[in-house]
């Protein structure tokens, strides 16, 4: 049997020790959320984190996924570009690296 539960016919000199740790043991979690303004507070962004989960879709967020890859995408594009461009124009004796 659990040493934390009363036997049966437990007297209340008994009751009030287990409930007294339960109480500290309570008060010790529920201490370490103060600075996040206490439990109620803790469960009350918890639930809204949830709303707002259950709103983003996966669609939504494979669609913006695939966006920034396409971006991504076209500036590494851009990037070769331009470095061919200056090698080109190293090649043809277009100036030096430093723009001169």
């Amino acid at each position: 049997m659990n040493s934390d539960r009363p036997p049966p016919f437990a007297n209340p000199a008994e009751v009030q020790v287990i409930l007294g740790r339960a109480l500290e043991s309570y008060a010790e979690i529920a201490g370490r959320f103060g600075s996040f303004g206490g439990l109620e507070r803790v469960f009350a962004l918890y639930h809204q984190l949830r709303e707002e989960l259950e709103r983003v879709q996966f669609g939504e967020i494979d669609a913006t996924t695939q966006v920034i890859k396409g971006a991504v995408e076209t500036l590494l594009k851009m990037d070769y570009e331009l470095r061919l461009l200056n090698n080109l124009k190293l090649a043809f004796g277009g100036g030096t690296r430093d723009g001169e």
